[in-house]
């Protein structure tokens, strides 16, 4: 597809009685509508061992972080948001309930936080970001989480040791 351009897309293998809430051709037309171009889009299938069950992980690269720094450098980045947009596979007997969460909402939510986070300061934007929603009973449970970059750059200030 086109509107696609650079954009990778990963779909994991599903275990049996395991599908995706939403598909691909419904995931690009929301990114296409709200404007958002993830530089992956992945239909996950999550880890058997966690209690609730992930809806939609935005991962937020740092832009200090080695990988900030290699997608900011990419010729095909232009224009595309430095995040990891991962949509959670669901047990068939949680598939409705998963859905109309995302479609009344959720996507959207996540979708209006990458579009505010083009628009955050330097400092916001020097920690990597996790933005999380996930379906616990009936409900959808949403958090955000900060975590400063790692690896040769940490604690660098630009400023020359006297």
């Amino acid at each position: 597809m086109e509107e696609r351009g650079s954009l990778g897309c990963r779909k994991d293998a599903l275990r049996a009685g395991w599908s995706h809430p939403l598909g691909r051709d419904r995931l690009w037309a929301a990114l296409r509508e709200r404007g958002v171009r993830p530089d992956l889009l992945a239909l996950a299938m999550p880890d058997p061992e966690e209690r609730s069950l992930l809806l939609v992980r935005v991962r937020r690269s740092s832009d200090l972080s080695h990988e900030g720094r290699w997608r900011s450098a990419r010729e095909d980045a232009r224009g595309v948001d430095p995040v990891t947009l991962r949509i959670g596979a669901l047990p068939r007997d949680r598939l409705r309930a998963g859905r109309d969460a995302l479609e009344a909402g959720t996507l959207d939510a996540a979708l209006r936080w990458i579009v505010e986070a083009r628009g955050r300061g330097n400092a916001w934007q020097a920690t990597e970001r996790v933005w999380t929603a996930h379906l616990v009973d009936d409900a959808v449970v949403v958090a955000e989480q900060q975590r400063q970059a790692r690896g040769a750059y940490l604690g660098f200030t630009g400023v020359e040791d006297l």
